[in-house]
């Protein structure tokens, strides 16, 4: 762990939260939670889906008002009661689910409310690209200023807002899971310029479930669960077990999910020559019973892959066959009649209605199986239907009739599961499956899907942490510029050997 700069001998306080509680009708997201960060510290918050990080998040930046407690900010009560009172005071954050302007360009988004002006009024925009660059240079990321933001992908959605939030130089930046859809190469960028900004004085309060980071980087951790305080001190004398046993408390440790190959059946999807955007020219077959992960950087191929086995992309050339069959979706909805599940990288714009309940979202791809003879389907029915998933992922809500959007970002990862997995499908392509779960759920889903595996089930999956490839699949496929450039054993290949082979087929 890399020692706190020297500026941290000082006691002064970037930020102290005091007796923080916060309450949701009958739920308690917070109890007297107490927290404070320093200069020149990255401060960890951890916890399990529903520990009440992000609660704690959103009072300090602003968004959501505390029922009890209070805030000091350099030693001095803030009322934080929206977030431009928060930037006033000199916090930033980036929050786990995006809040972007689609249609307009990086630069717009990164200064928008904070443009630059001329003493006559005129917005100094070229003066606005030279700032912007020199923050990205900081940050050893390059995005280009002009295009929308609706084009670039979720990792750069992510890294726009990153870069906003260090634009204002605030005195503490709040990162809630701010690389959940990184790369493990992104998400050193992102760490190294924390590490430098932090030997300039700023504070960081961290929240990630990538407890590895967290611990490499952090000099204080506090740890909640059920929305208490269970542990706070510095991170140097918890070992990542350690912080799991905290996390978890009674329930034990959660069990890792030991990647054991199930019985391998007949090739259920061939993929031969497919080119499509960076796609080149692309073969591979996946056969019932396997997981096969796929590894590859940002323009490797890897998101063009995925949507053109599920019609959200057509293809120039090549051919697919499902179960020996021609198979050649035009849409999602073709790729779903065929038994072909696709699970989003990005929940809230593609893989929920937030403003629906729970139950709705879980049946939304099988209403027609819960038809009566009449053709309607029931209340009833769409509630004991979702209540299956909901014990059976251990989504944390009072019900099925809870709206999407009040449930935490992992767990509404675990809603997005659910709805998929409720298809019974016989292709399932996993993009990022476990971005912003936590521990527990983590294992959960790994669980799930060597079960999904044993029964016949073909997995596809890409996740951006390369200790999940390794872990969960029977094998692994390289792609680099739209091609396969390597096949890997997960037995015989080590995290930084896969770290290699992704970044030797980009330069292939």
């Amino acid at each position: 762990m890399a020692a706190p700069d020297t500026m941290v001998a000082t006691q002064r306080l970037a930020v102290a939260a005091r007796r923080i509680s916060k309450r949701y009708g009958g739920t308690r997201a917070l109890a007297e939670v107490s927290l404070e960060v320093r200069p020149g510290t990255v401060h960890a918050l951890l916890g399990e889906n529903g520990a009440g990080k992000s609660t704690l998040v959103k009072i300090l930046s602003g968004s959501v008002r505390p029922d009890d407690g209070e805030i000091e900010i350099a030693g001095q009560l803030a009322v934080l009661d929206s977030p431009a009172a928060a930037r006033r005071r000199g916090i930033a954050v980036v929050h786990q689910e995006l809040s972007l302007f689609p249609l307009m360009n990086v630069v717009s988004n990164i200064y928008a409310g904070s443009e630059l002006h001329a003493a006559l009024g005129w917005m100094q925009e070229g003066a606005m690209r030279v700032e912007l660059s020199r923050t990205m240079a900081a940050l050893g990321w390059s995005i280009p200023a002009d295009l929308a933001v609706g084009r670039l992908t979720l990792a750069e959605q992510q890294m726009v807002e990153i870069v906003r939030a260090f634009h204002f130089h605030a005195d503490l930046v709040l990162l809630d899971e701010p690389n959940s859809s990184f790369t493990d190469v992104e998400s050193k960028a992102l760490y190294d310029a924390v590490r430098r900004f932090r030997a300039k004085g700023q504070a960081f309060l961290l929240v990630s479930h990538r407890l590895d980071e967290v611990m490499a980087i952090a000099d204080e951790v506090t740890i909640l669960r059920d929305g208490r305080v269970v542990h706070s001190g510095p991170a140097a004398a918890l070992t990542v077990a350690d912080a799991v046993r905290l996390m978890v408390g009674d329930k034990g440790t959660p069990r890792v999910v030991e990647r054991a190959s199930s019985p391998q059946g007949p090739v259920r999807l061939a993929a031969t020559a497919l080119t499509s955007g960076r796609l080149r020219e692309l073969s591979l077959s996946l056969r019932g019973g396997e997981i096969v992960g796929v590894a590859g950087l940002e323009g490797a191929g890897v998101q063009e892959l995925f949507n053109a086995l599920f019609g959200t992309r057509m293809l120039d050339r090549g051919t697919i066959e499902l179960d020996g069959k021609a198979f050649r979706p035009r849409s999602s909805a073709d790729a779903i009649r065929f038994g072909v599940a696709s699970i989003p990288a990005d929940r809230r714009t593609e893989g929920l209605l937030m403003n629906r309940p729970v139950g709705e979202n879980i049946v939304l791809v099988v209403l027609s199986r819960l038809k009566t003879a009449l053709g309607t389907v029931g209340d009833g029915a769409i509630r004991a239907f979702a209540q299956r998933f909901i014990d059976r992922f251990r989504i944390r809500v009072r019900d099925a009739d809870v709206e999407v959007s009040t449930l935490s970002g992992g767990n509404q990862q675990k809603v997005v599961l659910a709805k998929w997995l409720a298809l019974d499908p016989v292709v399932l392509l996993l993009n990022d499956p476990t971005r912003g779960i936590d521990v527990g759920a983590k294992a959960e889903v790994h669980q799930v899907m060597r079960e999904l595996a044993a029964k016949g089930v073909a997995i596809l999956v890409w996740s951006s942490e390369t200790d999940e490839l390794l872990g969960v699949c029977d094998r692994i496929i390289v792609l680099g510029n739209g091609r396969q450039t390597a096949e890997l054993d997960p037995v015989r290949t080590g995290r930084q050997d896969l770290v290699m082979a992704v970044a030797g087929g980009m330069a292939a």
